[in-house]
């Protein structure tokens, strides 16, 4: 009888060395949202564009100033994507399209940030942009 030696160390590895960190890939979409605001994020939500509802919070935790989260497992879809601070301001971002393992990642801000950035524009009391490493008010750890 014939031993498959190549197939038991491929076996011995896997359980060895666990599974590998998610990617993404089809089906699998990434969202990080980076708190580059001045405020505690207490809820991300993301939604079906297509849904009346915001859906559950998808924070464990608290983002502090400087801090972001990574959602994983996002079926391919458009998406409407919503953040709250401990002091009731809201951040939202409408009709994002994720397909194929998109991974993307955005930025919120304070208005008195969006004013240093653009002084001319008639922001709300909050914004969010597609994420920047720099142009980030933080910086981030690697």
């Amino acid at each position: 009888m014939k031993i498959c030696y190549p197939f038991l160390i491929v076996l011995v590895s896997i359980i060895l060395l666990g599974c590998p960190p998610p990617v993404a890939t089809p089906n699998n979409n990434i969202i990080t949202i980076y708190n580059d605001s001045y405020e505690v994020i207490v809820g991300v939500y993301v939604s079906p564009t297509s849904s009346v509802n915001w859906g559950s919070n998808q924070l464990d935790y608290v983002l502090y100033p400087g801090d972001s989260v990574t959602i994983y497992g996002i079926p391919d879809d458009c998406y409407d994507i919503s953040a709250e601070s401990d002091a009731g301001i809201y951040w939202e971002i409408y009709d994002v399209c994720l397909f194929g393992g998109a991974d993307v990642g955005y930025s919120l801000y304070n208005k008195k940030q969006a004013e240093i950035l653009s002084p001319t524009s008639d922001s709300p009391k909050a914004y969010a942009v597609p994420y920047n490493p720099e142009s980030s008010s933080f910086k981030k750890n690697k």
